[in-house]
């Protein structure tokens, strides 16, 4: 993938998912469910695809970061 692309897709991610954090609209508390369901996902995936090519790849320190995230406001805000 070109780095042009893939800074797009990032700034436009991360656009719309501040705008969910940020602004009041109807679903608000669906998308932040969805994107912690996202969140969680992606940490996981990056830990198992670390640990089948047995070495560090791309995301995995973060990926723990975003696991661990995901779990503190599970049982912190949700539960």
């Amino acid at each position: 993938m070109p780095f042009k692309v893939f800074l797009f897709f990032e700034i436009a991610f991360s656009a719309f998912w501040i705008g969910v954090l940020f602004l009041l609209f109807p679903h608000r508390d669906f998308f932040q469910l969805f994107f912690l369901a996202l969140m969680f996902a992606n940490g996981v995936q990056h830990v198992i695809w670390a640990s089948v090519v047995k070495q560090y790849v791309p995301g995995l320190i973060t990926a723990l970061l975003h696991v661990m995230i995901s779990l503190i406001f599970y049982f912190t805000v949700l539960l």
